[in-house]
């Protein structure tokens, strides 16, 4: 019996070291801390202490995009739950919702965890998007290295408006957050944006549902000196 008793010991402690997080400072909204995956680490977890609804965006970025460390790996777990896992290529961004109160682990990790041969520094940032309510437009400046995010969580339908001037010409785009296929991805509604767009409106969307409108450069366009553009946003209930 003392025999079996050993063994159902040793097999507790290998199904609980099957994965395992390098522990590291807590993070609050705004922090980008610095770190590096190795073949000896991993993992490496940090804390937030979040609120239940509350939005957060994670962006894992290898310090060198030509290095080793190209496979990223943003885990989200809540009392040793995993809550969110995606396996990105390169710059890497999750957005999610939290469901509860509590004490959360953000993993920056690699592709197939301890099998994986994935390594090198990384940048780790956590950020919560900027609320917009309806007839309440904002204004803002923007470069061509930056992404502006904002959420939208409302019951009514609505339509956006979108101005900008500039030497920069950014796209916005109004999101869903993917919570299937691709979990923490953004999966684009409505979009327009490009040199030839200054002004525009697209709409109507329904209510109901977490929208996450991200401000950025266009995919595939690049911009050389980062140009600036200053813009102005808004959603307005339907005209009837």
């Amino acid at each position: 019996m003392k025999k079996v008793v050993v063994m159902l010991l040793a097999l507790v402690a290998l199904v609980g070291s099957a994965f395992t997080a390098s522990a590291q400072d807590s993070l609050k909204p705004g922090d980008t801390v610095e770190g590096e995956i190795t073949n000896d680490t991993y993992a490496v977890s940090y804390e937030y202490v979040g609120i239940g609804g509350e939005v957060i965006i994670v962006d894992l970025f290898p310090v060198d995009i030509l290095a080793d460390y190209d496979n990223p790996a943003i885990i989200i777990q809540l009392n040793g739950e995993e809550l969110l896992r995606y396996d990105g290529y390169g710059d890497t961004t999750v957005v999610t919702q939290l469901p509860e109160d509590g004490t959360y682990s953000i993993i920056a990790s690699r592709r197939d965890d301890a099998d994986g041969d994935s390594v090198g520094e990384y940048t780790l940032t956590l950020r919560n998007p900027t609320p917009i309510a309806l007839g309440e437009p904002v204004n803002n400046t923007i470069d061509s290295e930056t992404i502006h995010y904002y959420v939208y969580d409302g019951a009514d339908e609505f339509m956006l408006s979108f101005a900008r001037q500039g030497d920069y010409a950014p796209q916005v785009s109004i999101n869903l957050v993917d919570e299937s296929a691709t979990p923490g991805r953004l999966s684009a509604v409505a979009a327009m944006g490009g040199g030839l767009v200054t002004r525009g409106t697209m709409g109507v969307i329904p209510g109901g549902d977490l929208y996450v409108i991200a401000v950025e450069e266009p995919l595939f366009s690049f911009s050389f000196g980062n140009p600036t553009a200053e813009y102005a946003l808004g959603l307005y209930v339907p005209e009837e």
